[in-house]
């Protein structure tokens, strides 16, 4: 239980630093900002991926 519980939180502290990351780049530079969206996004569903073994899907 305290596995799906971490990794529930580790995903949400990434999405929040991923939104926080893209907004800060986006100021200068929008084609780069893409791109570490679809970096990051891909590698949130890596992840999330990892973690439905133990939630049961």
């Amino acid at each position: 239980m305290w596995k799906d519980v971490v990794g529930l939180v580790l995903v949400l502290l990434a999405l929040i630093g991923l939104g926080y990351g893209v907004r800060e780049v986006t100021v200068r530079d929008y084609v780069a900002a893409g791109l570490m969206l679809f970096a990051g996004v891909a590698t949130l569903r890596a992840g999330v991926g990892l973690l439905r073994p133990t939630v049961g899907e």
